[in-house]
């Protein structure tokens, strides 16, 4: 893929999105980078849904210094994915690119773009999309925890409509940890998703939600990633600060559903796995024991009144087949002006 030209038309037709080229120099690199590298700016759908920086080494360079170099990218411009340009480079480092989750092109071969999905043959995606008419929007698309729980920050009112990447992460990381990198993927997913939309370029881009029902029926389209697993113990063993009601236990807080005999808690996995460090989880023994639900993401982020989110507590039920449930959910989501869809 030495013309550039030609990189982007597999890009185009592994993407199924139009592509931009947006500059050949990246500002703000050190030397030793831009000595080493060729850089292309690439701007992802009309409008621009992401970016994308194409590296391609100059000469050979050790596998540590093309980690170097990506790494810096990365950190500099967190709201873009950094891609290596590997026709010559030495290929005993695809597998290290792979297991590093470095993205990656090779040739007319290989896209290895882990942040968006795409992963394997260059020539089968374009085929498949070709034959198919499958955009970027509608390939095989998954919703991270993270995502969902930004967005359920978003229905319930605790994420406004419009933000800048950089105030909600800091807003983020102010009430739990996580990474500006983990963060900036899961924006670029939902724009992908196109449950947002951007305004704007570089420092000043705003986000803007989709309007409430619209955007829960979207959601409602998309495969959601795991979000929890449950297990059953004797009693509740953690104190009332490292966790919140879940479950049927939160659904009676906001509804009029019955409180459950068997109360549901729910805690981050850094608590579970510190519980059975210390050998606080006992197996149930009694009928009314605790349910505990291990989240992937803090429960406690965007909790109201020390119970898991509504949106969280939706999904969590949304296959109950107790219609006391079900009835109790739609309840639960009026409040926040979102009608449940029908089954």
């Amino acid at each position: 893929m030495k013309n550039h030209h030609q990189t982007l038309a597999f890009l185009e037709g592994a993407l199924g999105q139009k592509i931009q080229l947006k500059g050949l120099i990246l500002p703000g690199v050190p030397v030793y980078i831009t000595q080493a590298f060729n850089s292309y700016q690439l701007a992802v759908g009309t409008p621009e849904q992401y970016e994308l920086i194409l590296l391609t080494p100059k000469r050979a360079l050790a596998f540590e210094q093309i980690m170097s170099a990506l790494r810096f990218v990365r950190k500099l411009r967190g709201d873009t994915i950094p891609v290596l340009v590997a026709d010559d480079v030495n290929p005993k480092f695809r597998p290290l690119l792979v297991r590093e989750k470095i993205s990656f092109l090779y040739k007319d071969k290989t896209i290895f773009i882990p942040e968006i999905g795409l992963k394997g043959d260059i020539g089968k995606m374009i085929k498949a999309k070709t034959n198919h008419g499958v955009g970027l929007k509608n390939a095989q698309f998954e919703l991270k925890p993270l995502a969902l729980k930004i967005i359920a920050g978003y229905l319930t009112d605790q994420v406004p409509e419009f933000f800048s990447q950089g105030n909600l992460f800091d807003e983020i990381k102010g009430k739990t940890d996580i990474s500006r990198t983990k963060f900036s993927e899961v924006i670029r997913d939902l724009v992908r998703a196109e449950l947002l939309v951007t305004k704007g370029q570089g420092p000043k881009k705003e986000y803007q939600f989709l309007p409430k029902q619209q955007l829960w029926k979207a959601v409602g389209k998309l495969p959601i990633g795991k979000l929890l697993r449950v297990i059953e113990v004797e009693n509740v063993p953690v104190m009332k600060s490292e966790y919140v009601l879940a479950g049927e236990t939160a659904l009676a807080n906001y509804s009029n559903l019955a409180e459950p005999k068997k109360k549901t808690i729910a805690i981050t996995s850094e608590i579970f796995k510190a519980l059975k460090v210390a050998g606080r989880l006992m197996a149930q023994t009694v009928a009314d024991g605790t349910l505990i639900e291990v989240w992937k993401e803090d429960p406690k982020l965007f909790a109201i009144k020390n119970s898991l989110n509504p949106i969280e507590v939706y999904f969590s039920l949304k296959h109950d087949v107790d219609d006391r449930v079900q009835i109790a959910l739609q309840e639960m989501l009026r409040e926040y002006d979102i009608e449940m869809e029908s089954k």
